[in-house]
Formats: structure tokens, C-alpha cells, sequence
């Protein structure tokens, strides 16, 4: 459990020590323990095998799991140093029990429930070995360990043995009791046995004076253990019931531990009220305890208000043996029955209520999907159209374009023609006597304005190209200014600002009416062309 040389902790062992059966124990190491600073040791001859783990981690682990204290001795314990130590050596009494301590807690190292110890098995320990000695400081002997861990083999070959179930821990509980204050009975369904070889010890009070009952009870009320404390308690009912006429004379017997006061005067059902556990408090009062026992605060059941849904009926008062014996004989057979009745209609329910979650779940999730799949429908659909606008619009552009082209074309072919017939009108008709040669030099003339004509339509042209080219290199600085202020606007880099144009596009479009471009356009004006940032 705890190593010499290091200090470090055994985390294997203080799992077993809380009852964890393994494999929730292989669980708990693998999410919590061998996350962090560890060494693991697998067994062989003179190794001590198990997860070791520093030593305030394993005080932490033994806090988690509710076993410090039973722990405790072993974290203080400091051993003698080795060189120059007191000689503190035990006598031989003390090193016999010491021994024997030590081999009876080694019982219980094993993961196994059903592990035969050799230390049990071994007939020439029989007149040294025992079974009742203290091994821890709680009190508790191997007895209360092996009923509390649900080792039923070693239960029984400790009662072989010599062991006394009417043997208590320093605050007097029982093996019995201590069997019920954990779960692991419960998780074996072990405990039916359990109460046939420990049944002597059922009317055993505690130092509080507290029966099984109460510890059941107060069990109940312990986060995630009402099953188990159910479990126990109709075990224990019907064990009871079984043997009534061997208690019958025990200090009043059945109804007598029902109604148990402690040092406090609560009962078991008074205790099962205060921590509000219903189904605890019907397994008492069917069982015939008493609803009119108060404690010395005078507070009784009633007072906690968790009986208002119980039936009047079963609030019944505490019967007498007689009376209770004879409800007892007519229910005994049916009980088992009836428990099984009632999980079987709990677990109907349960299983109902998940399925109709189950099926309105789908419901909603397959009406989602059919409103996703018709909104993705319709967003297809609107973006087809947007594309043929788009399409149509820009066809729309280029023609638009291309008529004004064409125009001006016109325009100045209509103004070419107009001049050339006027100066054709304006051309004298030579004469039938002028000579020949004046004749011919009127054709050059001709040819030279015609090329003037030509020059001057490519003149008109160039103009042309020129005016378009100096407003093309004013679109150009607007257009510069107008990617700085995207850039700037939508946090994107300045290069990735034509990549973006398209989704920027298609969000400024969705906008409408509500973007002012004229705006936009008088803030671009006045802003400087080496604007910080744009």
C-alpha cells in the first residue's frame, strides 16, 4: 500500500479498499490516475504489483473515494530509519499480532470476489492465526472487511475459522452494518446470503444506538444509492420475515427493531423522511412501522413533508406480533412478486417516456431537415435568377455600348457626306475649250481632299481615343480608390480585394436601396490619394 523507499501510494490498492469492483476500477485508473505521475508494476516474485502513484495524490485519491480515514494510520505512519534508529523492538506477542494483521489484511488484495487465501486454507495456521484481532484503526475486523467488500468465500471460511459476527468496530457497528453502508453487495446481489451468515448480529445496535435499519436509511439518502438502500432494505424485510419466530422473543422482536429510536429518538422511518426518501418510507410503513414516533425535538414523519402522497391507509399504526405476523405469512409469497411487478411497470414507463422523446425528437428533426432542404431549394433557386440577371443585364450593357458606337459612327460618316457633296456642288464645270492638262490636274486635286477628309476622320478618331483614355485613367485612380476603401471597410488585404469581389458584390447588392453610392462617391472625392491605411 505504501512503499518504504519513496512514500509513494499504492492507487490500485486504495480503489480496493473503497469496494470499487475493477472493471470501473480499470476505469478510474486509466482517466484519472495514469494521466499524470505514475509507475506501474506489473506482479512477479518480490515486486508489489499495482498502479503507484506519488503520495499526495494518493491522499487525494483516498479522499475522493470516501477512505482516508480508514487509511489514515498507514499515511502517518513514519518507519524507523534503518541506520542509527532507536531500538524500538515489539515484543513477541505484538510482532505475532502484527503478523497476523498483516496476513489478514492481504486477504483482500486480491481482485478476485471469489479468491480462496492460502493464510485461511492453511491448516498449520489454524491454533495461531486470529480471526478476530483489530487491522485497521476503525476497529474493524477481517470479518467486517469481507462483508463489506461482498466476499462471501472468505466470509465463510472466516466464520469456519472461529470469526464472531457479534463483533463491533470502535463505534459499534456490525459487519452487517458495515455491509450496508456501501454498494458492493448490491452490485454482486450477494446480500440475500450475506444476512443468512450474519443473521445473528440483525439486532445489534450501534453506539448511537442506531439498528440496520437506521444505516439503510440513512443510506437512502446518499446520492445515486437509493437502489441499493431498496435492495437492502427488502432483503433484509424478507430475511425477517422468514425468521420472525427466532426473533419473536428478542426484545419485541420485528416491530421492536422497526421502531428502534436512537440517541436522538428518530426511527428508521423518521430517518428515511428527513432525507426525503419516499420509496423507503413505504417499505417501512408496509413493514408496520409506526408513523406517531416522535423525536426529542418532537419532530415524527409527518413533520418533513414528503408523506402528503402516501395513502392514508398505509399510514396504519404499528400492529401487534400476532397481527403482523399474519399480514406477514399472507404477504411473504407475494412480495418478491410484487417488487418484480412494480420494477417491471417502472421500467415500462421509463422505457415509454424515452421512446416518446425518441420519436418527438425525430419529428422535430426531420421537419427541420425538410424546412433546410426547401430554404436551400429556394436559395438555389434565387441565385439561378440572380445569375440570369446578371447575365441579361451585362448582354444589355454591351449593346447599349455598341449602339453608341455605332452612333457616333453614323454621325460622323453623315457629317463626311454632307461636306463632300457640298464641295462637289461647289466644283466648276470646266469648259470643252480649256485644255486638256487643266483637265487632268483637277483629278490630283480631287484624290488630295480626299485624303484630308481621311486624315481629318483618323484626327477625330485619335481626339476620341485620347478623351477615352484620360477618362479611363480617372476611372482608374477611382477605381484605386475604391479597392483602398474596400480593403480598408472589409479588413481584407488589398491584393485579395479583386479574389473577394464577387462575395462583396453579392452582399452590397443585398443591401438595396439602403447604400448611399453618391455618398460614398463625395467621401472617395475628398479623400487624399495617400490616405493612411487605405
Amino acid at each position: 500500500m505504501k512503499r518504504r523507499s519513496d512514500h509513494c501510494l499504492n492507487a490500485t490498492q486504495i480503489l480496493k479498499v473503497a469496494g470499487i469492483e475493477k472493471g470501473r476500477r480499470t476505469k478510474i485508473l486509466e482517466r484519472e490516475v495514469l494521466t499524470g505521475e505514475h509507475e506501474k508494476v506489473q506482479g512477479g516474485y518480490g515486486k508489489y504489483q499495482g498502479t503507484w502513484v506519488p503520495f499526495r495524490r494518493g491522499v487525494e485519491l483516498a479522499q475522493q473515494y470516501g477512505v482516508e480515514a480508514y487509511l489514515r494510520p498507514l499515511f502517518d505512519h513514519q518507519p524507523a530509519q534503518e541506520e542509527g534508529s532507536v531500538d524500538k523492538t515489539p515484543t513477541k506477542e505484538q510482532a505475532i499480532k502484527d503478523e497476523q494483521r498483516i496476513a489478514l489484511m492481504s486477504i483482500f488484495l486480491s481482485d478476485d470476489p471469489n479468491h480462496m487465501p492460502d493464510v485461511l486454507l492453511n491448516e498449520d495456521s489454524l491454533h495461531v492465526l486470529d480471526v478476530n484481532i483489530v487491522i485497521d484503526d476503525q476497529g474493524h475486523s477481517a470479518l467486517h472487511w469481507a462483508a463489506s467488500l461482498a466476499r462471501l468465500q472468505v466470509v465463510r471460511l472466516l466464520l469456519a475459522r472461529g470469526a464472531d459476527v457479534m463483533r463491533v468496530n470502535y463505534a459499534g457497528e456490525s459487519a452487517l452494518i458495515r455491509a450496508v453502508l456501501v454498494t458492493n453487495n448490491y452490485e454482486r446481489d450477494t446480500f440475500p446470503q450475506l444476512l443468512r451468515l450474519l443473521g445473528a448480529s440483525v439486532l445489534l445496535r450501534d453506539s448511537r444506538n442506531r439498528t440496520v435499519f437506521h444505516h439503510i436509511a440513512l443510506h437512502a439518502g446518499i446520492k445515486g444509492r437509493v437502489m441499493a438502500a431498496r435492495y437492502y432494505m427488502s432483503c433484509l424485510l424478507s430475511y425477517l420475515i422468514e425468521e420472525e419466530e427466532s426473533i419473536a422473543g428478542e426484545e419485541g422482536g420485528l416491530a421492536s427493531l422497526l421502531n428502534a429510536q436512537d440517541t436522538n429518538g428518530d426511527t428508521a422511518l423518521c430517518v428515511a423522511a428527513r432525507v426525503g426518501c419516499r420509496i423507503m418510507m413505504e417499505q417501512l410503513i408496509e413493514a408496520g412501522a409506526r408513523r406517531d414516533l416522535h423525536n426529542k425535538y418532537d419532530l415524527g414523519p409527518d413533520d418533513f413533508g414528503v408523506m402528503g402522497h402516501l395513502d392514508d391507509a398505509t399510514g396504519r399504526k404499528s400492529l401487534d406480533n400476532e397481527d403482523y405476523a399474519e399480514r406477514a405469512r399472507l404477504n411473504s409469497r407475494t412480495r418478491t412478486t410484487a417488487g418484480d411487478a412494480r420494477s417491471r411497470e417502472l421500467l415500462a414507463v421509463v422505457e415509454r417516456l424515452v421512446t416518446d422523446m425518441d420519436n418527438d425528437f425525430d419529428t422535430e428533426l426531420r421537419l427541420k431537415k425538410e424546412q433546410l432542404l426547401e430554404a436551400q431549394q429556394r436559395l438555389r433557386e434565387a441565385t439561378h435568377e440572380l445569375a440570369e440577371v446578371r447575365g441579361k443585364a451585362q448582354q444589355a450593357r454591351a449593346r447599349g455600348r455598341h449602339l453608341s458606337q455605332l452612333k457616333l459612327r453614323l454621325k460622323i460618316l453623315t457629317a463626311q457626306l454632307e461636306e463632300r457633296e457640298d464641295r462637289e456642288g461647289e466644283q466648276t464645270v470646266p469648259r470643252e475649250d480649256e485644255p486638256s492638262d487643266e483637265r487632268l490636274a483637277a483629278a490630283p486635286l480631287a484624290g488630295l481632299r480626299l485624303m484630308l477628309e481621311v486624315y481629318e476622320a483618323r484626327d477625330a478618331a485619335l481626339k476620341e481615343q485620347i478623351q477615352q483614355l484620360s477618362t479611363r485613367d480617372h476611372d482608374a485612380e477611382k477605381e484605386s480608390r475604391y479597392r483602398r476603401l474596400i480593403a480598408a471597410c472589409s479588413r481584407v488585404p488589398l491584393t485579395m480585394v479583386d479574389q473577394q469581389l464577387d462575395t462583396l458584390t453579392t452582399a452590397v447588392e443585398s443591401d438595396g436601396d439602403a447604400l448611399d453610392l453618391e455618398r460614398v462617391e463625395d467621401f472617395l472625392r475628398n479623400l487624399p490619394t495617400n490616405s493612411p491605411g487605405l
